[in-house]
């Protein structure tokens, strides 16, 4: 059972990539990483918001180093993005050599060709070591993402859910809570 002040907000899924081969990708897309820079603020295609994740960056408030995005590009246009950060203090549970992937999208009339998926390997591949684990969370509503993670084998670890801390939303930690299921296959499972 769940304390009331331990809402489940999320689905939190987990792997450490140790399986996984070079994707392979059309070749009509390329991938390419951006990564921060003392004038590279804000990655291509984002918003503002991001400058948060370069203030933390060089202020060394993740637990290592590791802040950069995987996009998936067409010609010369961005058609997907995948964001990886490394652990903060926001989320207690990932380890200090971990990683997150999250703010994942693609544009709309590039869905469906398996882009994100391929994104979502390429990440892992690139950036995999002994020990690390790979960090997925998706809102329940989002079927989707869980599926893109899910092909990209990430296996489901839990609930993630939001504790107040000193009543800032800022301070606020993402806490995993104990998994009610066991390991699922599906969205429909994990409900």
């Amino acid at each position: 059972m769940f304390d009331p002040a331990y809402l489940p907000m999320l689905f939190a899924f987990t792997t450490d990539g140790s399986h996984l081969d070079e994707p392979s990708l059309d070749p009509r897309y390329h991938f390419q990483f951006w990564r921060p820079g003392p004038f590279r603020i804000i990655p291509p295609g984002t918003s503002y918001k991001f400058a948060c994740w370069w203030l933390a960056h060089y202020l060394r408030i993740f637990r290592a180093p590791g802040y950069m995005v995987l996009y998936v590009m067409h010609k010369e246009r961005i058609v997907h993005r995948t964001c990886i950060l490394p652990g903060i203090f926001r989320w207690s549970f990932i380890g200090a050599q971990d990683l997150h992937i999250f703010a994942t999208w693609t544009e709309p009339e590039y869905r469906g060709q398996g882009l994100a998926v391929a994104a979502l390997r390429e990440a892992i591949v690139r950036t995999r070591k002994p020990g690390r684990r790979y960090w997925y969370i998706a809102r329940e509503e989002n079927e989707p993402s869980i599926r893109v993670c899910r092909k990209a084998s990430f296996q489901f670890a839990g609930f993630c859910a939001r504790k107040r801390r000193l009543g800032f939303r800022l301070r606020d930690q993402f806490i995993l809570t104990d998994a009610r299921v066991p390991d699922v296959g599906n969205t429909q499972d994990v409900r």
